[in-house]
C-alpha cells in the first residue's frame, strides 16, 4: 500500500484564507475540500498543475499521471471536474486564476506539513 501524498492530508488541515471563485467569500483550507467538494485525486491534480507551472514545464496528462501516481482516467476525470469548478482550463491544461489561488494556499500548507514532519523526525 502506498503512503498518502502530503497534499492529501494538507488539503484538510490548513488555515490560509482564499476566495471561492463563485462567491468571493473567504474560507480556510481546513474546510476547502468540503466547500469545493474536491476529492483527493482532484486536489493532487490541482497541485500537479501548479507544480508543473512553477517548474515552467508544459502540463500533459502523462506528466500529471507520473507526478500524482493516479491512473490516466482518474487524471482526466479530475481535470474535467476542476474545469467544472472553475479551477482549470481543460483546453490549455492549466490553472485558472481562482485555481491558482487555491493551489497556492494548498501548496503552502503542504510545505508546512512537510517541514513539521521533518522537525518531528
Amino acid at each position: 500500500m502506498e503512503s498518502q501524498h502530503p497534499a492529501a492530508a494538507a488539503a484538510t488541515a490548513g488555515r490560509a484564507h482564499v476566495p471561492t471563485p463563485k462567491t468571493g467569500q473567504s474560507f480556510s483550507t481546513a474546510s476547502m475540500n468540503s466547500l469545493m467538494k474536491l476529492t483527493t485525486s482532484e486536489t493532487l491534480v490541482l497541485l500537479g498543475l501548479f507544480d508543473l507551472a512553477r517548474a515552467d514545464r508544459a502540463a500533459t496528462v502523462g506528466r500529471l499521471w507520473e507526478q500524482t501516481l493516479l491512473s490516466r482516467e482518474t487524471v482526466v476525470t479530475a481535470i474535467d471536474r476542476l474545469e467544472a469548478c472553475g479551477y482549470a482550463d481543460r483546453a490549455a491544461l492549466r490553472l485558472t486564476l481562482p485555481g491558482l489561488a487555491v493551489a497556492v494556499a494548498l501548496a503552502s500548507r503542504v510545505r508546512r506539513a512537510e517541514r513539521s514532519r521533518r522537525l518531528a523526525a
